[in-house]
């Protein structure tokens, strides 16, 4: 791990929420995907993923319900 930081290569993103805010900022990504005619692609794709995330991290699962349900 010590030897990847001393060539600065960076970790990846630990969630997706983190990936699209770097996919955001990178002007390379951006200018390879380009725009199209109802706008910026890689703005419209975060967009979407972050909608997803947060679809999925919104719902209550079987574990949460057993861990948490079962005590009262």
């Amino acid at each position: 791990m010590e030897e990847i930081a001393a060539r600065g290569i960076a970790a990846l993103p630990p969630t997706l929420l983190h990936a699209m805010d770097a996919l955001v900022a990178d002007n390379v990504l951006r200018a390879g995907f380009g725009s199209g005619r109802d706008g910026d692609y890689v703005d419209y794709f975060a967009e979407v993923k972050r909608a997803e995330f947060r679809a999925v991290n919104d719902q209550v699962g079987p574990a949460e319900i057993d861990r948490y349900l079962t005590l009262m």
